[in-house]
């Protein structure tokens, strides 16, 4: 089979496996997205996206809660077991508190040191986010299943009030996140919505969502599959 046919073939199959979750999502080709686990070892190339540690409250969505003293101590445990990976090239957190602290205690219990940037692209308004009042007066009337399906619906590509497309949003994480160099490796610490907005722009489910201190890794062209 000529290279043209295969990689046309590849993207009609990968588009028809797509076809239920995204049917309006134009899914991006050339970056690859998988699960991440905290029992595993960190990546050493592409970008990370991590999911904060357990906190106070939760209630959802959560605002500006901070890690619980058992989140705290969990976010230690795994810090400690990362010890031993090659640290992070950059180290991004959301601006809101639970993040930073996940990000800080990693930094500091895995002897990383690392300057820690804050960008909105992770968290408070987010990537995905144009009016933050219109999107929350319409998460007010909904209870916690009904708030979750409306992500959910926007993840599957239809337009929410007060929210960038799936497509937008997504393309402003990869274009300002995604370290430059496939030899780069880069770990924001994120929310569950976001990352799994992301997950779902690049072909992964939009009802799988992560758990604390899990999240998904990307790679791109030649980096994949190096870790």
């Amino acid at each position: 089979m000529r290279e043209g046919m295969s990689i046309h073939l590849s993207f009609v199959l990968r588009k028809r496996k797509n076809t239920e979750l995204h049917s309006r999502v134009v899914v991006r080709m050339d970056y690859v997205s998988k699960s991440f686990q905290s029992s595993i070892r960190l990546p050493n190339n592409g970008l990370l996206l991590l999911r904060h540690g357990p906190i106070i409250d939760h209630v959802f969505p959560r605002i500006e809660e901070p890690l619980s003293t058992d989140g705290e101590k969990l976010v230690r445990r795994i810090a400690e077991q990362w010890n031993s990976s090659e640290p992070p090239s950059s180290l991004v957190s959301s601006p809101l508190k639970r993040c930073v602290q996940t990000a800080e205690i990693l930094n500091q219990q895995s002897n990383w040191f690392q300057t820690l940037t804050q960008s909105k692209l992770l968290g408070g308004h987010g990537a995905y986010v144009i009016d933050s009042k219109i999107l929350g007066s319409q998460l007010s009337k909904l209870s916690e299943r009904g708030r979750r399906n409306l992500f959910i619906s926007h993840m599957k590509g239809e337009k929410v009030d007060g929210m960038r497309s799936l497509m937008e949003g997504s393309e402003k994480i990869l274009d300002t996140l995604y370290p430059s160099s496939n030899k780069n490796f880069t770990l924001a610490v994120s929310h569950e919505t976001i990352i799994a907005a992301l997950g779902a722009y690049l072909g992964g489910n939009p009802h799988e969502w992560p758990d604390h201190l899990c999240g998904i890794h990307v790679t791109k062209g030649d980096a994949v599959g190096k870790n």
